[in-house]
């Protein structure tokens, strides 16, 4: 059981190497909203159009060339885009990721600063600034290696109107749920909009939107589960993964408490759990946004409580047919 239950919280707290190596998709402004410096940690950012900072008009941006994940300490660098003085060009190079030390971040009037800074040369330093609408969507980026470097303007694509339609109707959102009672979720089957491992770890967290075809959903329903030497049908949560994994909890009953004042200080629903197959003991916790609506769906290690999945929903309310 105990090598189980091992194998269980590895898969969880290490992803697997061939998604960490996944082609990168465009990010929608739409996608993520960064209203504090703990929410650009583990984030990627790709966008679909660049050009010189003084340069008159952008250009396409081959999809996944161009990328910044941004971690508590590094930035990693992917770009690929071929500047040339007439603009970016269809053609990318062989340059490699690499990563700059972060020397500090700075919240601005435009959104961030993060000031960078070479290991191998300490006086070779630069920046990466990220703008954010009046709802704190990131539009565009700008980075300079070094400020013997010139400056790359980077733009994030607005949610095209096809795909916001689709995932206005997909998605579950803010506004759906009544999350003051777990009465309301009898039955039902939540889809999230965006998925952060490690939540609580700025070091590791991973930020990611979901699509359709990630399959990840997560279900209230009766399951037969063994008590004793008999099957019973008992409540349980079951969660679909990223990594196409099906992890199943009993439900226990549900408490309200107040999260500390670093973590928000909302109140939300706290639930023991059990995983089926092991019985070790978890918690699910069942965040508030406003007035008290479900905003997100976390799993915490029962010891630890380190968050091992979690899953917020969309903004706004569910598109009806």
């Amino acid at each position: 059981m105990k090598t189980i239950f091992l194998f269980i919280i590895i898969w969880l707290i290490i992803p697997p190497f061939s998604y960490a190596q996944e082609f990168q998709r465009y990010t929608f402004s739409e996608d993520y909203q960064f209203t504090k410096e703990l929410d650009l940690y583990g984030y990627t950012f790709v966008p679909f159009e660049g050009k010189m900072s003084d340069a008159h008009y952008p250009n396409s941006v081959e999809e996944g060339i161009v990328s910044f994940k941004i971690n508590s300490f590094y930035i990693t660098v992917d770009e690929r885009a071929k500047f040339t003085p007439a603009g970016i060009t269809s053609e990318s190079t062989n340059d490699k990721p690499y990563k700059l030390n972060i020397a500090r971040i700075d919240k601005t009037s435009y959104g961030f600063e993060i000031r960078l800074m070479n290991t191998k040369n300490r006086d070779l330093q630069g920046h990466l600034k990220i703008y954010k609408n009046g709802i704190s969507h990131v539009t565009q980026i700008k980075f300079r290696p070094t400020m013997t470097d010139a400056e790359h303007t980077y733009f994030i694509q607005p949610t095209p109107e096809d795909q916001s339609k689709l995932d206005g109707k997909f998605f579950s959102h803010q506004e759906d749920y009544d999350a003051r009672t777990m009465e309301e979720f009898t039955g039902k089957k939540l889809y999230p909009f965006v998925s952060i491992k490690h939540h609580n770890l700025k070091d590791h967290r991973v930020a990611k939107r979901i699509f359709p075809s990630d399959d990840i959903d997560i279900t209230f329903e009766n399951r037969m589960v063994m008590r004793g030497k008999k099957e019973k049908s008992l409540p349980c949560i079951i969660f679909k993964t990223r990594e196409k994994k099906e992890l199943t909890f009993l439900l226990k009953k549900e408490k309200e408490v107040q999260l500390p004042k670093s973590q928000g200080g909302r109140k939300v629903l706290e639930i023991p759990v059990k995983e089926t197959s092991t019985m070790e003991d978890y918690y699910v916790i069942m965040h508030r946004g406003v007035k008290s609506m479900l905003k997100a769906v976390e799993l915490q290690h029962g010891k630890t409580r380190e968050s091992l999945l979690y899953y917020e929903m969309r903004r706004g309310k569910h598109l009806s047919e």
